[in-house]
C-alpha cells in the first residue's frame, strides 16, 4: 500500500498545497501594496489572544486621518511576554486602505511619541529609538 497513491492523502495534500500558496500570494500582494507607497502610524494593543500553538494575535486599533481603524497580527514567540495590552507598535499600512497594513514589532515606541493625523512616510528617526 502506497500511501501517495491513497486518495485521503491525495486530498490533505492538495489543501494544504493550496493554503500555504493562498498565504504566500497574500503576504506578496500586502508587501508589493505597501512598497508603492505607505504611511506608519502608532498602534496600541487592545487586546492579546493566546493559543494553543503558543502564538499570541494581538488585536491593535491605530488612528488615521481621524477615523479610528482596528488590525489583527500574530506577535512573534521572541517577544510575546513583552507585549502586553496597552502597548504602542508602529504599524505601515496602505492610506488607500487602511486593512492592507503590517505590524512592525521593532522598534518599540516610546510613550512620548505622538503620531501625526496623517502618520509618517517612514518610522521617525532621532525619536528616541535607538
Amino acid at each position: 500500500m502506497n500511501i501517495f497513491k491513497e486518495k485521503g492523502f491525495q486530498a490533505i495534500l492538495l489543501i494544504v498545497v493550496l493554503i500555504l500558496l493562498f498565504n504566500l500570494y497574500t503576504d506578496w500582494t500586502i508587501n508589493s501594496e505597501l512598497e508603492k507607497k505607505s504611511v506608519v502610524t502608532i498602534g496600541e494593543i487592545e487586546k492579546i489572544h493566546y493559543f494553543d500553538n503558543g502564538e499570541p494575535r494581538a488585536e491593535l486599533v491605530f488612528v488615521f486621518k481621524g477615523k479610528k481603524n482596528k488590525a489583527g497580527a500574530y506577535l512573534g514567540s521572541d517577544i510575546k511576554k513583552s507585549n502586553k495590552i496597552g502597548n504602542r507598535l508602529f504599524i505601515q499600512f496602505s492610506p488607500k486602505d487602511p486593512t492592507v497594513f503590517k505590524v512592525l514589532e521593532d522598534p518599540k515606541v516610546p510613550k512620548a511619541l505622538v503620531a501625526p493625523e496623517n502618520g509618517w512616510d517612514s518610522i521617525p528617526i532621532g525619536s528616541g529609538l535607538n
